[in-house]
């Protein structure tokens, strides 16, 4: 029998929750603007001005100013964005208080799913999300955390007995739709629909399916009124051989392991549960593996030794953690359908694991943490049930909670560092040169968002926009995404480079491969993180 929270656990379980998102939103407070914030921002702010089409308008992402139905995202988030700035401004207080709000949804959301799954054991999978590093770096003003809570809510009103069954399907169709065109990545929620229909709903509710497809066709109808194509069918799907197939799901595995601290005690759990003397001793080897690469790490920093080794120590470590959690789900999926113990929880949790982690794989042009984010919750309901709660192992459940907390913030805050360094650098350059002069800048992320509100103007080849002259100034950055490449007619003379160091240990932490990876998600470097070059232009033969 569960027993019922008394009022004193209640109260408590209350207070661990809100902690947990105050350490979530704290490192997202006024952090400044970064990777793809500015595409988001500049969406919405067109969406403001122009409600009724929201993808006709310009952006600057990639070469040069484009349409932006040539981008990947559908408006949904982008017009509550637009709606939340017209109310309290574009500052990053007020876009981050937003996201803040919908981080606090994913907290409550992954817990009240979590006590369905495993009824009385709740918060341990709830700390681990909370605190994990993807979770709380990912935050920003991108729409990976607003999708979580949407699919969280979407499982819960399936998984939940207590959820009345007239209105559980339509209300996960609505869900479902209003996931989709948030992200696209939400039709893996069709399968989950379908499957729970098959396994308890009844054939005849399978007619609430045509619910997300109808405001798909909707929404599909309003862009080719819009601008005469379909948003979702433009989508660039380039072929890929096999092999890059093949490296997108080593990276999916090598990510998961990065974002997965606590790991450790789950290799710990499942050697103790292990009966086999030989497998006990394999999974012994992986733990101590997975605690040698920490201490590597540790030992390291102290001592200073090259970056190649330690950076080679965490790849390996990455990919055998995430080889080792998925072994765990895939032998114990296995054992559980040979002897038909799979229960319908159970079922959808790995369908969620599948198809989130296949979409991925087949679809995303690149690998990031964040994609991966998307299919850590059934991953951590999983283990939870099928280990943790299953063997008594409170030094290990608290040294991995320790850890990932000490992680996530040393991630956080190199982050925090990271995104600044366009800010300060906006305000900085522009105030070193010339108040009377025009000064000109390529680049994208958070570079183009704080250098337009300095004064500066972005390069464009488009035809009808104003060009360099002779005697403005022009800045171009080594690091920033999708510079537009200058032209050779374009004669500039070098004034000055600034050269940014990372001076701390925490700095050096920072990278964007958290946004972008490969087999490392995160590591250690010395190199500079970024160079301004400040040139000043001589001649532009197209400007007469």
């Amino acid at each position: 029998m569960i027993r019922r929270l008394s009022s004193s656990d209640a109260w408590c379980t209350s207070i661990i929750l809100f902690g947990l998102w105050l350490f979530a939103s704290a490192f997202n407070f006024d952090k400044a603007y970064h990777v793809d914030d500015t595409a988001y921002l500049e969406m919405a702010r067109w969406i403001a001005q122009h409600p009724l089409h929201p993808m006709s308008g310009l952006l600057s992402w990639g070469a040069d100013y484009e349409a932006i139905h040539y981008t990947n995202q559908p408006p949904l988030y982008f017009y509550l964005m637009a709606g939340w700035g017209l109310l309290f401004g574009w500052s990053e207080i007020a876009m981050h208080a937003l996201m803040s709000a919908f981080t606090l949804w994913v907290i409550l959301a992954f817990f009240r799913l979590a006590r369905i799954v495993t009824p009385g054991a709740a918060l341990l999978p709830t700390a681990f999300l909370a605190l994990g590093p993807v979770f709380v770096v990912s935050q920003n003003t991108m729409v990976d955390i607003p999708l979580l809570a949407l699919w969280l809510e979407f499982f819960r009103v399936l998984l939940d007995p207590k959820f009345n069954n007239r209105w559980r399907y339509p209300v996960a169709g609505c869900l479902c739709a209003v996931a989709l065109l948030v992200k696209y990545t939400s039709l893996v929620l069709f399968p989950a629909l379908v499957l729970h229909i098959v396994l308890v709903g009844g054939a005849v509710r399978l007619v609430w399916v045509l619910l997300p497809v109808g405001v798909l066709a909707a929404w599909s109808g309003f862009n080719y009124w819009e601008y005469g194509g379909v948003h979702m069918a433009g989508r660039p799907v380039a072929s890929k051989p096999l092999s890059a197939y093949l490296n997108s799901a080593i990276y999916w595995v090598s990510v998961l392991g990065a974002i997965t601290p606590f790991a450790g005690a789950y290799f710990y759990a499942n050697k103790c549960l292990t009966h086999s003397k030989q497998v006990r001793f394999i999974w012994s080897v992986v733990l101590i593996l997975f605690c040698f690469s920490y201490v590597c790490l540790l030992s390291w920093i102290i001592a200073f030794p090259t970056r190649h080794m330690v950076n080679l120590v965490l790849e390996f470590l990455f990919l055998m953690t995430g080889v080792g959690v998925l072994s765990i789900l895939i032998t114990t999926s296995f054992q559980k359908l040979c002897t038909k113990q799979l229960n319908t929880a159970e079922w959808m949790l790995l369908c969620w694991i599948v198809s989130a982690a296949g979409f991925v794989v087949v679809l995303a042009p690149f690998m990031a943490a964040r994609h991966v984010l998307l299919a850590l919750p059934p991953i951590l309901l999983l283990t939870n049930s099928w280990l943790l709660v299953r063997v008594n192992i409170t030094f290990a459940k608290s040294a991995s909670v320790m850890l990932t907390v000490l992680l996530t913030t040393l991630l956080s805050l190199a982050d925090r560092w990271y995104a600044d360094i366009y800010r300060t650098q906006a305000v900085s350059i522009r105030a070193t040169l010339p108040s009377d002069s025009t000064i000109w800048f390529n680049g994208n992320w958070g570079w183009q968002w704080y250098a337009e509100r300095a004064g500066m103007k972005l390069f464009t080849k488009l035809p009808d926009r104003a060009s360099p002259a002779a005697g403005d100034y022009f800045v171009t950055t080594d690091s920033a995404c999708c510079a537009l490449t200058l032209p050779k007619s374009l004669k500039l003379e070098p004034i000055e480079t600034i050269v940014i160091d990372r001076a701390t240990r925490i700095q050096r932490f920072a990278s964007i491969s958290f946004y972008s990876s490969g087999l490392q998600t995160w590591g250690y470097s010395y190199e500079p993180i970024e160079k301004f070059q400040i040139l000043r232009v001589i001649e532009n033969p197209a400007v007469k």
